[in-house]
């Protein structure tokens, strides 16, 4: 079996490095490429477009602006991200990032993520490409 190729994208909130590369170490036929937002968007190794999943567990604040050449390059790679259909998962903190910039919103399906946190709640989880190979065999759930 071959495994999967996934990018981790992260940057501006401290974690457990060893704990978190372990989880992810741990999920049955996956490769998981931790790297920093920078290192993602500088994609120096020119494999960014090979990924099928990309998971971002980044926490930045700052809009993108196109005028800003980081600025700029993060917008184009996500724009690439859409082009090639590749799967997104935004993890935990990630959903809070880029607080005013409306494509994070559409990217992350939440139009007003000024919200606080409200422990207990259930979520409904649903798989939207059922065929993809980083969700083929999963199924709805709650948690």
């Amino acid at each position: 079996m071959s495994h999967i190729p996934v990018a981790v994208v992260t940057g501006s909130h401290d974690f457990d490095v060893p704990g978190f590369q372990r989880m992810l170490d741990s999920i049955p036929g996956s490769e998981c490429y931790l790297q920093d937002l920078d290192n993602f968007v500088a994609d120096l190794g020119q494999f960014n477009d090979c990924y099928k999943a990309v998971v971002f567990y980044n926490f930045h604040q700052p809009t993108p602006v196109a005028s800003d050449r980081l600025g700029a390059s993060i917008i184009d790679v996500i724009d690439r991200l859409a082009e090639n259909g590749q799967g997104l998962l935004i993890l935990h903190h990630a959903i809070l990032a880029f607080p005013k910039w409306e494509v994070w919103d559409q990217i992350v399906g939440i139009s007003d993520r000024s919200f606080g946190y409200d422990p207990g709640q259930v979520l409904q989880t649903d798989i939207s490409l059922a065929d993809h190979p980083i969700t083929s065999g999963l199924q709805p759930w709650q948690m």
